[in-house]
């Protein structure tokens, strides 16, 4: 068993074998009484070759509340490095 914190999600897998989704019951909202477990998502909207490897390029990060559907995320991938033996300036 592992020790620490530890979470469980659903990955949905397209018919080439990409990520497509990611849903993840871990983050909390507040009401100021209390806190509350909502699902969020990470849908991936495109891969691209970056680097050599296909990989998703553009994302999104929704969070859901019973309240509604809270995108608080975009993302866009537009280099990777990989094996780095320290810490290293990238930007």
């Amino acid at each position: 068993m592992l020790a620490g914190p530890q979470i469980s999600a659903i990955l949905y897998i397209n018919e080439k074998h990409e990520l497509v989704k990611f849903i993840s019951n871990d983050r909390y909202d507040t009401d100021e009484k209390n806190y509350n477990n909502y699902p969020w998502s990470t849908p991936v909207v495109n891969y691209k070759m970056i680097n050599g490897y296909l990989l998703p390029s553009d994302g999104k990060v929704i969070f859901h509340s019973p309240d509604g559907d809270f995108p608080y995320g975009e993302f866009e991938y537009k280099s990777v490095n990989y094996n780095l033996t320290g810490i290293e300036k990238i930007w």
